[in-house]
């Protein structure tokens, strides 16, 4: 009754549904790192954003193929913004950012609290996820970001995720 799909089962909620994909999309980073090397074909590496979203596509789009890229615009304030990926009529929203050195660190930090402003504006919006894959050599608290940046006591609900890149 939600606009869940039940084929694949992924959950009963939409968190329970961001809660899934995003342990997918944990799983799909962990398994790049062990492809066969002799293989010519298939190489995986996520040296910027778009690869990230590119695996993120690639991961879920096969499960759910009703997966969005840049079709939902939300007008906030006089500026427009286009979410990477939507599910599910916009119910859920994901936004993938890839933070490489300190300065993207910084410009990454300064845009989550606006697009949080942004997504809470969108009626149909009950979940918005925000990926972040951090390069290895980049000092962050990974609980932290994911503790300060995640919104769960109102609609709606925001995750901050953290990936490692390796």
């Amino acid at each position: 009754s939600l606009g869940l799909p039940t084929q694949p089962y992924l959950g009963t909620s939409a968190l329970e549904v961001a809660d899934f994909l995003v342990a997918e999309l944990r799983r799909a980073i962990e398994a790049q790192t062990k492809l066969a090397p002799k293989g010519k074909g298939v190489k995986i590496e996520l040296k910027n954003e778009y690869d990230f979203q590119n695996l993120f596509y690639l991961t879920i789009k096969p499960w759910l193929p009703g997966l969005g890229r840049e079709e939902l615009t939300i007008r906030y304030d006089g500026q427009d913004k286009k979410a990477d990926f939507n599910l599910f009529s916009s119910q859920m929203i994901w936004e993938l950012k890839h933070v490489t050195d300190a300065n993207t660190k910084a410009a990454v930090v300064k845009t989550l609290d606006g697009l949080r402003k942004f997504y809470s504006s969108h009626p149909n919006v009950r979940v918005a996820i925000f990926a972040i894959l951090v390069d290895r050599d980049v000092d962050l608290d990974d609980a932290k970001w994911e503790a300060d940046y995640s919104f769960n006591e109102h609609q709606p609900r925001v995750l901050t995720r953290i990936f490692r890149n390796s």
